[in-house]
């Protein structure tokens, strides 16, 4: 290898056209993690033995190189598919041939090594350099100054690129207070910035660098969000600290940050019509917009600005143009990366950090490269194909990001912003605000995104869960996984109950109860005379207003309340073992008798006797599981508390009933929407807005849940639509479908109304999640139930199958179907030979137009698609969830040799969850005192929970009771 890899400096993008060229196989060379020019020189070397050689790497082979005066040693470790991640001395590389990788492995050679093969190693060059130092004050009106160009950045970069090209964010117990892992520290000397060792690093180096780094960051960015930063990434900037590349990556990290509390601040500075209020950044921007390229921003255009455009603007578009004067141009992203963008696809998990501790600064680099995907996905200009898409991304991946963040005075505040599809017509940005943030403390944790511009309600508002999260990094991440391996519900159940009341406040504005909808329904009638109609709608509003009223005070079955209070229930039956092993006759006659109730049917001599079993053992729980408390002892005594219903209902009822008889039907219109404006359910305090309940695996079966309750079992009709989107979901309880399409008896009303209801199922083949639980939401039985169901709501589902042949990388490199997206990826369309074939004349004619061309080059296209996509009905989906149907064919093998009917899916699923939950309770895998260690860095968030252990906060600050 000696004088073939000395002789060549090719690029490897040069590389790879070479061999295009010569008609040799198709080679891809990329480096995951972090992109320093060292691992492209290295790359461009091996490459050029290859290529010299006519031959790839084979496994086992190894090569050698001198690094910083060291010799390593490059293995071939693995040949295949499969993507193996290999963390080493520097970043490893991965070569493709044929969409198969090779990945190479990078270690300190052995002594034999040294000796046998020191002659012919190759050679990475080390420099050093120095950077000047910013001006004092950083030019604003030179067209060439871009923010996060500084002499900080630059050498912070330089640092990690030149000499530490494999530091990551380790996960270090005290690392979000101490960002002093560098190897170099930042110094002033004179008007330059030099690197330092640590080693060679002393406390009279400082020099005022961190005092002169700070003012530096108040001028740029503002003093607000400065100190906000510093807070939230624990960053020190105290004169007495020293500056490393970390402290200046966190900074840079944060600093492009967006968020509704951002654009207020700017407006408010606007308002004072003062220019100097405004920091470096705010003035960058608006000479972006108000001046010519090369024109100098002055006070006198700054004013001319201000009193002849901006202040005749509306309050929302104050807030847009906010959003332009705050934007970073593409090379400013770039650059306050700071050397460390990533170069791997962002997935749920950190790119390039440990998982055990949460690092709020890796978050929100990876939601920026995120975003960069999403205007990418924008760009695309099929609007089914960027609906899917952005679901898919904010499902599998946002939703995995802590985008609510640690306030310094309210304790936790929501306001990110996140790009939204742009508007169908007029194609203007759009943006999402993150409203609320909630974890019911048992694994259901979701945002609510509403648009920036509360005048658009052609932007759907969207409620996106959060799928199950092993990481340590992640809030509430044992939560996700157990309430995956629930035992009494399907995934998505537990602790659901806790968090309803949070949700109530979104479905109630966007939509009006069943009894309001009638009595909406008569008042029409009634102006078009058709009493018939009116006494029919008027007797189901009343009916049903009365049934709400009873709902309050309801008497629930045991089932009912078993499966409500699923999470109480299995902390039960948890806290039993864990005080003693002679509790175990307890727990397994606890826990067969919630089994005995996954189903309803138990007579009510059985359901009594076992109700005032639980009863006695909550009991005795010193005040806890009060809800639970309450509900049995309303089970067991109800009589006291129907005394109370009826005296509340039978005023009035009897009203009502006398106008009814009276044929006063105007006036008992008036009554009810008296009654409607006063419960704050009028249709004139509502908004017509859509609502899309989304998410993937645990997430998606909670938006199941969530779409059910909204709809069906709260009886509410959608101002405008509801919607549920679901990615690889399991199914919900079996007769929470079947409510569901009950629901359908009122179609009526929906149609008149102009109320609409839809679900939409994307389903990966080959995926066992989907097999869990009962009956996912829009599947029918037969014929009749489909029709009836296709009559009011709008069904979509689709099993998806990625093709062998795909290039997509989301397809080609995700090795767990589970986690595959699709949305970004071209469909591939089966079409006939002689289709193909014409397709192929055609754009092979002189005479054919360049529409026919057009035509004809699409069908080519999507001929050469990344996967393949089935549409299932209704009806074939409940056929999915039942018996010997309910396999996948890459599984009936595995079944067949291990004996295990394909229905008894969701069996293993609960066994395996009595044994997590319970059987596996004395050999916790973490004791509470290490989840306070790994959760340190999320703050003290758990201080913040109401009394059920739910975690919510919303643009009016945290709202749980105990804050």
């Amino acid at each position: 290898m000696n004088n073939n890899i000395k002789r060549v400096n090719d690029s490897i993008y040069r590389f790879i056209n070479n061999n295009k060229e010569e008609g040799s196989q198709e080679v891809f060379l990329s480096v995951a993690g972090f992109v320093p020019p060292e691992a492209h020189a290295t790359a461009n070397k091996i490459a050029d033995y290859i290529k010299t050689n006519e031959r790839f790497l084979k496994t086992g082979e190894t090569l050698y190189f001198d690094y910083k005066g060291k010799l390593y040693s490059c293995h071939v470790a693995h040949h295949g598919r499969r993507q193996r991640i290999v963390r080493s001395v520097i970043p490893f590389f991965k070569f493709y041939k044929n969409h198969t990788k090779v990945d190479l492995e990078f270690a300190e050679a052995s002594y034999w090594d040294r000796l046998f093969h020191a002659s012919s190693p190759i050679h990475l060059k080390e420099y050093w350099s120095n950077l000047k130092f910013p001006k004092t004050h950083v030019p604003v009106n030179d067209p060439a100054a871009d923010a996060f160009a500084d002499g900080y950045t630059k050498i912070a970069a330089k640092a990690f690129q030149k000499y530490e090209p494999d530091f990551s964010s380790q996960d270090f117990p005290d690392y979000l207070s101490k960002a002093d892992h560098n190897a170099f520290r930042v110094v002033q000397k004179g008007d330059k910035l030099k690197l330092i060792p640590k080693k060679l690093y002393r406390s009279n180096d400082l020099d005022k660098t961190m005092e002169n780094y700070r003012k530096f960051l108040i001028r740029e960015f503002g003093e607000a969000k400065v100190n906000f930063i510093a807070h939230l990434y624990r960053v020190d900037l105290a004169d007495s600290q020293a500056l490393t590349p970390e402290i200046i990556y966190r900074m840079n990290i944060g600093m492009a940050s967006l968020e509704k509390q951002d654009l207020d601040a700017v407006v408010k500075k606007l308002k004072g019509n003062d220019m100097t209020l405004l920091s470096t950044r705010e003035l960058r921007g608006i000479r972006r917009l108000c001046c010519k390229k090369d024109e100098v921003l002055t006070e006198k255009t700054f004013d001319a600005w201000l009193t002849g455009s901006y202040n005749k603007l509306s309050d929302i578009d104050k807030l847009k143009t906010a959003i332009k004067i705050l934007s970073l141009t593409k090379e400013e992203i770039t650059l306050h990366y700071t050397g460390r963008e990533i170069a791997d696809t962002i997935t749920s998990t950190y790119a390039i950090a440990g998982m055990d501790y949460f690092k709020p600064y890796i978050d929100q680099q990876e939601l920026q490269q995120i975003f960069t995907t999403l205007e990418k996905l924008f760009a695309v200009g099929d609007e089914r194909q960027i609906q899917e898409g952005y679901d898919e991304i904010l499902s599998h991946i946002i939703t995995r990001k802590n985008i609510d963040k640690k306030d310094p005075e309210k304790g936790y505040r929501v306001g990110a912003l996140i790009p939204a599809p742009p508007h169908p017509i007029t194609k203007e940005p759009r943006w999402y605000v993150n409203t609320a943030c909630v974890s019911n403390g048992k694994g259901i944790y979701y945002y609510i995104l509403e648009p920036l511009d509360t005048t658009d309600l052609t932007l759907p508002i969207r409620k996106v869960y959060r799928n199950t999260t092993p990481q340590r990094c992640s809030r509430e991440h044992k939560g996700s996984i157990g309430n995956d391996f629930n035992y009494i519900n399907p995934p998505g159940y537990e602790g659901f109950n806790r968090s309803a009341k949070y949700d109530k406040e979104l479905v109630d504005k966007t939509s009006i109860p069943l009894w309001v909808g009638y009595q909406h329904y008569a008042s029409m009638q009634l102006a078009n005379n058709n009493i018939k109609q009116v006494r029919a709608s008027l007797r189901l509003a009343v009916h049903y207003y009365i049934q709400d009223k009873k709902s309050e005070q309801a008497i629930k079955p045991l089932h009912e309340i078993i499966h409500e209070h699923d999470a109480d229930l299995i902390e039960l039956a948890r806290s039993l073992i864990l005080e003693s092993w002679f509790n175990i006759y307890s727990v397994c006659k606890l826990t067969l008798m919630m089994l005995r109730y996954k189903k309803p049917g138990v007579d009510y001599a059985t359901q009594k006797k076992d109700a005032q079993y639980l009863y006695d053992i909550v009991q005795k729980r010193n005040g806890k599981f009060q809800d639970l408390k309450n509900d049995l002892f309303n089970t067991l005594h109800p009589n006291k508390k129907l005394l109370k219903q009826q005296e509340n209902d039978n005023a009035t009822f009897i009203a009502l009933d006398k106008l009814m008889k009276q044929k006063k039907y105007g006036d008992i219109i008036n009554v009810l929407d008296d009654l409607a404006m006063k419960a704050n359910e009028h249709p004139s305090q509502k908004i017509k807005q859509e609502v899309i309940f989304t998410g993937h695996s645990l997430g998606a079966a909670v938006a199941e849940v969530a779409y059910v309750n909204a709809t069906a079992k709260c009886r509410r009709i959608p101002m405008k639509q509801y919607s549920l989107k679901t990615h690889n979901p399991p199914a919900i309880r079996t007769d929470d479908n079947n409510l569901y399409k009950a629901y359908g008896k009122h179609v009526k009303l929906f149609k008149a109304l102009n109320a609409k209801f839809s679900i939409t199922h994307r389903i990966a083949a080959g995926d066992p999640v989907s097999q869990s639980g009962g009956k996912h939401p829009g599947s029918a039985s037969d014929d009749k139930e489909e029709k009836d169901l296709l009559d009011w709501t709008q069904c979509e589902t689709s099993v998806t199958r990625g093709l062998e042949s795909s290039s997509h990388p989301d397809i080609r490199d995700t090795p767990i179907t589970h986690s595959t997206l699709f949305g970004k990826a071209k469909p591939h369309s089966t079409y006939s030979a002689h289709l193909i074939n014409s397709a192929t004349a055609i754009l092979n004619s002189k005479d054919a137009t360049s529409e026919q061309k057009k035509k004809a080059m699409k069908i080519v296209q999507e001929r050469m698609g990344d996967y393949q996509r089935i549409w299932v009905s209704p009806k074939v989906l409940s056929r999915f969830n039942e018996g010997d149907k309910r396999v996948w064919k890459e599984f009936q093998e595995a079944w067949d040799a291990l004996g295990i009917r394909s229905n008894y899916v969701e069996s293993i699923r609960s066994i395996i969850g009595i044994i997590f939950r319970i059987a596996l309770a004395r050999f916790a895998i973490m004791d509470e005192r290490e989840d306070e260690q790994y959760d340190a860095g999320h703050g003290d968030w758990k201080k913040y929970r109401d009394h059920n252990g739910v975690f919510a906060v919303t643009q009016d600050g945290i709202i749980s009771d105990k804050a």
